[in-house]
């Protein structure tokens, strides 16, 4: 059974970049690296096909310099369960940052 996720996208200068809510049988790297590659391919898409200056268009310039650098995931409606996820190349995915 799936259910539903807030998460939280955080930038490598600590800013957010996106939230969402989205269905997963349960929380994981896998998971969060799979939110961010879908908000990516998304947003970058969305940018290319909408000109202008809007946040999200600011956001998605930035991704290069300020990549998404964590994933925080909790059930919706339980803070309490918040898990973050590292996403910075080269560490291990299974490593958690710790709810911040």
């Amino acid at each position: 059974m799936k259910l539903e996720f807030q998460h939280y996208a955080i930038l490598a200068n600590g800013e957010l970049a996106y939230a969402g809510v989205s269905k997963h049988a349960g929380m994981s790297a896998k998971v969060a690296r799979r939110i961010n590659a879908g908000w990516i391919r998304w947003a970058t898409k969305y940018v290319a096909e909408n000109e202008g200056e809007y946040p999200l268009a600011k956001t998605v310039r930035q991704l290069p310099i300020n990549p998404v650098v964590e994933i925080r995931i909790h059930p919706v409606g339980d803070r309490d369960k918040c898990e973050s996820f590292n996403l910075i190349n080269g560490l291990d995915p299974k490593e958690k940052l710790g709810d911040r």
